[in-house]
């Protein structure tokens, strides 16, 4: 059983754009590559984010491992270390153990607790979460051990408890798509592939989309979709998933009955809301 990944893709179909420079191209949603246990996904502005989490053996003690660095060609590194949901006091000194494949010690290197934020999550916002932003020496350490090692193992120095385990499966992988969504490869900046090219030989990063909002339709005029049309839409949209391998549909095992959707833009065009995957206490959509 795989560990729930809170990054996910949200896929918007028929967005509609302003008149810009002829060069810029639509933009099309984010998607999410996976890398054994890392997921990344990189947005129009060459962001990019992953998160890496417990492998089977450390599901019971959990840990996680995001990291995001912006398109900018001096941007850096950022990694913030999850220790499951045991919370720890402040400077708490943690000692980080690469492994390899045959469990035998790569590299070790030694951080202090503290409670930090990710933007936009709620698990490293937990009141029983400890999450800890790394140094740039660690996050320099972290790269390069990815290299050989596995599994990232975190214990308290005091006590030697065990707070984390996080897979490296993956990582290496990741890192090197980022790189290559930023443009990054044979550079000074690279994660993987460092070459000796310049920072600056690194393209700007593309202007941002513009998007027009639509006119405000009045919602009293428009007419409700009923439950039997939105699930007569749903079922052609996850039909086209399967045929394209995207498939989109949370199944029988649940046991919760998450209802589809739709609400009208105007009278021509709506808004799907198809439930996709679902967890003990979430539920992702899609919007069609």
């Amino acid at each position: 059983m795989r560990a729930a990944r809170p990054l996910v893709a949200l896929l918007v179909a028929g967005a509609t754009l302003a008149p810009v420079a002829s060069a810029q191209r639509r933009p099309s949603p984010p998607r999410v590559r996976t890398f054994a246990e890392w997921e990344v996904a990189c947005d129009a502005a060459r962001r990019c984010e992953a998160l890496g989490v417990a492998d089977e053996e450390g599901i019971a003690v959990g840990g996680w491992l995001w990291m995001a660095r912006d398109g900018a060609p001096d941007a850096p590194l950022r990694m913030v270390l999850g220790t499951g949901l045991d919370a720890l006091p402040a400077h708490t000194a943690l000692r980080l153990v690469a492994l390899d494949a045959r469990g035998v010690m790569v590299s070790e290197a030694t951080v202090r607790a503290r409670r930090d934020t990710l933007p936009g999550d709620t698990v490293a916002r937990d009141r029983d979460a400890a999450a800890t932003a790394l140094d740039t020496g660690t996050v320099r350490w972290l790269v390069d051990v990815a290299r050989t090692a596995t599994v990232l193992r975190v214990h308290q120095v005091q006590g030697g408890a065990t707070v984390a385990r996080v897979s490296l499966a993956g990582a290496r992988a990741t890192f090197l798509a980022v790189d290559e969504a930023q443009r990054r490869l044979g550079t000074v900046t690279a994660l993987v592939r460092r070459g000796t090219a310049p920072a600056r030989t690194i393209p700007p990063v593309p202007a941002l989309p513009v998007v027009r909002l639509a006119p405000r339709p009045d919602a009293a005029a428009l007419a409700p979709i009923d439950s039997a049309t939105a699930a007569r839409w749903a079922a052609a949209v996850r039909r086209a998933q399967r045929a394209s391998a995207d498939d989109c549909d949370i199944g029988e095992g649940v046991g919760i009955a998450y209802p589809v959707v739709a609400e009208p833009l105007d009278a021509a065009r709506a808004l799907l809301l198809l439930p996709c995957t679902a967890g003990a206490y979430n539920l992702n959509v899609q919007l069609w």
